[in-house]
């Protein structure tokens, strides 16, 4: 399998770790403006080659144009203006459509067949233009969307009940960002719903807003300390790759295109969806109480706004 990557910053970089050391890929095709730092990074790599960490031998190519990126099944994109401190990912949408603008049209040219992984703040709407740009077959373009969001989920939800991430099934969906929610009717840790599990462990209720107002507040507050978020995304695209290469027809929550589900059209965002060899295979619609329904039509309207405003200008 040939992989291209475009945007080797400190996401780019953790994507390319992962990929070279646990993945089965032959190739990984690395397209970044900044040739100099690139070539240093690919060295750094092959100088691990003569150690087994991985039993898979990587081809690692530097590619000086777009062309070079031909026929790659999988292409991750990961290119953002750089930016000290951010509030709010939207700020950052202006910038990044831009660069959509110019990358869209060039992996349709020279890998029409792969499918697309975007990893771009902010995600939902970088995804969409990024479709729109390449016409690219939208189950093709898929967003890291709230893989993260929900992973961070998870770990509040373990700490709290005292158990394990992996008892747990709970979703972030809609936005990546500031209008995300959480379908708590559809939360389950080792199968029973969060009141059934509080009868049954004698643990108090979490406390449901206060636990979507961190999830919501921990990558900026990462980005903002750090400069950076990497291993959290890193290890989420992984994950949505391994769905894709293996052909897993995983459910992962992901940016992909709303067709009319939950009465919601013409935007992208977090959605559970089953992912496999053809990207975005199928979208569930949840069992969602009122509430949900009414967050996931807020989180559309406002992205629907934010890609209208930039439009007018």
């Amino acid at each position: 399998m040939r992989v291209g990557i475009i945007g080797l910053g400190m996401v780019g970089k953790e994507i390319l770790l992962n990929l070279y050391y646990f993945s089965g890929v032959q190739e990984i095709v690395v397209y970044d403006l900044n040739t100099e730092r690139v070539t240093a990074e690919i060295n750094d790599f092959e100088d691990t080659r003569a150690i087994p960490l991985s039993p898979h031998h990587k081809k690692l190519i530097l590619a000086k144009d777009y062309s070079e990126l031909s026929d790659c099944s999988i292409v991750i994109i990961n290119v953002s203006i750089k930016t000290k401190n951010m509030s709010d990912r939207i700020a950052i949408l202006a910038d990044n459509e831009a660069l959509m603008k110019e990358i869209g049209p060039k992996v349709a040219k020279y890998s029409p067949n792969a499918r697309v992984i975007i990893t771009s703040n902010p995600v939902d709407a970088i995804t969409y233009f990024f479709q729109k740009y390449s016409g690219m077959d939208p189950r093709h373009v898929i967003g890291s969307g709230t893989i993260l969001d929900s992973a961070r989920l998870s770990l509040f939800l373990a700490k709290h009940y005292k158990v394990s991430e992996l008892a747990i099934n709970a979703w972030v969906l809609g936005e990546h960002g500031k209008t995300s929610f959480i379908p708590w009717s559809l939360v389950r840790i080792a199968g029973m719903s969060l009141s059934e599990f509080e009868k049954a462990s004698g643990i108090s209720p979490i406390n449901q807003k206060e636990t979507l107002e961190r999830v919501i507040a921990r990558g900026l507050e990462i980005f903002n300390t750090r400069g950076y978020t990497d291993h959290g995304i890193g290890a989420s695209v992984f994950r949505l790759f391994t769905a894709i290469a293996q052909d897993e027809k995983a459910v992962l929550p992901v940016t992909c295109p709303f067709t009319g589900q939950y009465g919601i059209k013409d935007v992208h965002m977090g959605a559970l969806s089953i992912v496999g060899s053809e990207g975005i295979e199928k979208v569930l619609e949840l069992p969602l109480e009122d509430s949900a329904l009414k967050a996931y039509h807020e989180s559309a309207d406002f992205l629907k706004s934010a890609i209208e405003t930039l439009g007018k200008r």
